[in-house]
């Protein structure tokens, strides 16, 4: 038998042990990570609601880190929206190479 097929032990305290399953190694992963996060009661500048609402009408709501097409509300988005507050999670493979 193989060492990639054999099962690592560990101790753990006392007497136990603990079977771990194998492990492979991966030559790259990409994944595409989209996180939701809801504001309510939130005052901002009128010149960021502007650009944001341009945003919704004219590119469906996106805006990029790198969009200098909104800088006041690209500014406001990277101050104001934290993964900590996020209320959903979505996980998006983009590529796997064993």
């Amino acid at each position: 038998m193989t060492a990639a097929r054999l099962h690592t032990i560990q101790k753990t305290r006392g007497a136990t042990a603990k079977l771990l399953p194998p492990k492979t190694k991966i030559m790259e992963l990409s994944v595409k990570v989209t996180y939701t996060v809801h504001l309510s009661e939130e005052d901002i500048p009128e010149e960021v609601l502007s650009e944001l609402q341009s945003a919704v009408k004219n590119n469906l709501g996106e805006i990029s880190d790198s969009d200098s097409q909104y800088p006041k509300a690209t500014e406001w988005l990277d101050n104001n929206i934290h993964e900590d507050d996020a209320t959903r999670w979505e996980y998006d493979i983009q590529e796997l190479k064993i």
